[in-house]
């Protein structure tokens, strides 16, 4: 049995002030896994998706000093935790994904965004 567990981010499920292409490509990702899965379906190889949202990492860091925000200012107004997600968050639902327990589990997309799919579209109107 095989594990594919592919990364995208939370614009491919929710509305954010975004380019068209970048939509475009994550809903790709999330179009590819739905249909990977179930052409995978007679191999036992489960197909999955994460769908993060800002992590705390070099390249969330750098977003925020491109947008001139700090860390704590961003979190309160873009997330109902009010936190960013740590890498280990990620690792670990990736880790449960690739998983024996996890046999039964594909086709799926799983946001871990702080709440900021919510948060962002009721700012933004949606």
């Amino acid at each position: 049995m095989g594990k594919n567990c592919e990364h995208n981010i939370c614009r491919g499920v929710a509305r954010c002030c975004s380019s068209l292409r970048l939509y475009a490509a994550k809903a790709g990702v999330i179009g590819l896994t739905k249909a990977l899965a179930a052409e995978l379906e007679s191999t036992g190889i489960t197909v999955n998706a994460v769908a993060a949202g800002l992590v705390k990492t070099k390249m969330g860091e750098s977003l925020l000093r491109y947008l001139g925000v700090e860390e704590k200012e961003w979190a309160n107004r873009f997330t109902l935790t009010h936190k960013l997600i740590e890498p280990e968050e990620v690792g670990t639902l990736v880790g449960y994904l690739v998983s024996e327990d996890a046999k039964n589990v594909t086709g799926q997309v799983f946001v871990i965004d702080s709440g900021s799919t919510i948060k962002q579209a009721s700012y933004f109107g949606v």
